[in-house]
């Protein structure tokens, strides 16, 4: 079984603006049977500015061949919240199944 692990994280303050800037990520995948190409991974993003917040969320189950065709699916989630004054305010949130091919070259 192999795993790759990547996290980033890193952050930002504008004191003269009164911003403060914070964003991270990470990307995990996990082979589920060695020489398969079966995996299953996540990836996470956020990002905060102020009273902003943005999370886009991915957890996948996928193939890949060994020539770098695939599929994947799994279940994605993107949310927005952001509220400046009490008369501008925004709360978004999409999710759902998805299914996917792809070429990896």
């Amino acid at each position: 079984m192999q795993a790759v692990l990547d996290w980033v994280f890193w952050s930002v303050s504008f004191p003269s603006d009164s911003y403060e800037f914070t964003a991270d990520g990470g990307v995990l995948s996990i082979d589920l049977l060695p020489f398969t190409g079966l995996y299953v991974g996540t990836e996470v993003n956020w990002l905060s500015v102020s009273d902003a917040t943005l999370l886009d969320f991915e957890a996948v189950l996928g193939w890949e061949s060994p020539l770098g065709l695939g599929v994947k699916g799994g279940v994605r989630r993107f949310d927005l919240d952001y509220e400046d004054d009490p008369n501008e305010k925004a709360d978004i949130v999409v999710d759902g199944a998805f299914v996917g091919v792809f070429f990896r070259f």
